[in-house]
């Protein structure tokens, strides 16, 4: 076992402002910094990752984010956190669409917020069922009438064949249907909501375009108590990308280990902004705004984008707490900014922002 009775110096590589670097014990006894978190491979021997830091976007390491095995956040990946002192670790940057690829915390990614499909976070696994349907033969690529034995996705469908049709200009025509020499009928595997609960996976056999592929059920959350075959407007998609609003960034964020900040939460970690300005524009990407990192370091802290809060009534009553304000939201914007909003809502201007516990060993 490899200890240091002194302080000793990390080798470090040419640092990138909005990066983060992982620390290892080299076999040859150095310390070095790397941006590949899953093994050093640069120099012979065994390495150990001990420990990171976060380069930010003021070219400084972030005194804040600097963690080794003994302290560090308590989910799985420390990455793109600071501590908030006695109470929990902070996500720097804003939630990002494709968390599943970056982590939920990385300079210069697309922030997931509620605007259009471009911008809705990713659904993780643990939020899907695990269960598919039967496969279906082909899947619709377009509106299509819901009779007759007829070519889709460059398939000859015959009476019997399971179709997965999705992209009907009435939506709550959209399902898995047996084609037929008249009317279509729903398969029976899919015909009430019950059946095809959020995240259900249904395989696709043929087509030109849809061979081996997976669309996903993600209708909106917001109807899942309540999801009506022939009435609810139904969704498939490949990506299972979800709209923005509270139900979605929870279960996004539990996937990391990770929850919402608590109004106070918020309140600390945002402290030390300019109040009462906002970016006026929608940012698009995470990153730093003149005012808006915080004296811990927290990046577009208030005034960039509002964020889904763990505070308010029970959600499914009535509403839950947004902070911070948004860019449009002018001098309201803030560390103590606070407003009510329902949790199957979405906009643009409302996105999320993770925390987790110190790790506590034992």
């Amino acid at each position: 076992m490899k200890s240091f009775s002194t302080p000793t110096t990390v080798e470090m590589p040419a640092l990138v402002a909005g990066t983060d670097y992982s620390i290892y014990l080299c076999a040859d006894g150095v310390l070095r910094a790397s941006d590949n978190h899953s093994t050093l491979t640069t120099f012979a021997g065994i390495s150990r990752k001990i420990g990171g830091f976060h380069f930010d976007l003021g070219s400084s390491i972030l005194a804040s984010s600097i963690w080794d095995d003994k302290f560090r956040p308590q989910a799985p990946n420390p990455r793109g956190m600071f501590l908030l002192p006695d109470l929990c670790w902070v996500d720097i940057y804003l939630l990002g669409r494709d968390h599943h690829i970056n982590g939920t915390s990385k300079a210069g990614v697309k922030i997931a917020d509620g605007e259009n499909a471009a911008s809705f976070p990713r659904v993780p696994g643990q939020r899907l069922t695990g269960t598919s349907l039967t496969a279906c033969r082909v899947a619709t690529t377009a509106n299509i009438t819901l009779s007759a034995p007829q070519t889709i996705d460059g398939v000859a469908v015959v009476a019997g064949n399971r179709v997965l049709v999705k992209d009907q200009s009435t939506a709550s025509q959209n399902g898995v249907y047996l084609v037929a020499a008249g009317a279509w009928t729903r398969a029976t595997d899919a015909n009430t909501g019950a059946k095809i609960p959020f995240g259900i996976a249904i395989p696709i056999s043929e087509g030109t375009v849809g061979t081996g592929q997976t669309f996903y059920h993600v209708t909106d959350p917001g109807y899942q108590f309540a999801v009506e075959v022939g009435t609810t407007p139904l969704a498939f998609t490949l990506g299972y990308h979800n709209n923005c609003h509270w139900w979605t960034v929870v279960g996004v964020l539990a996937a990391h280990g990770k929850e919402l900040l608590s109004g106070n939460e918020y309140c600390l970690a945002s402290s030390g902004i300019t109040e009462g300005i906002s970016t006026t524009t929608d940012q698009v990407n995470t990153g730093r705004f003149v005012g808006l990192t915080s004296k811990l370091g927290m990046e577009q802290a208030a005034g960039a984008m509002n964020v889904w809060g763990s505070d308010g009534l029970i959600p499914q009553a009535d509403a839950v707490q947004i902070y911070g304000g948004s860019w449009n939201s002018g001098i309201s914007a803030g560390s103590r900014s606070a407003n009510n909003l329902n949790p199957s809502l979405f906009y643009d201007s409302v996105g999320a922002r993770g925390r987790c516990d110190h790790l506590i060993l034992v």
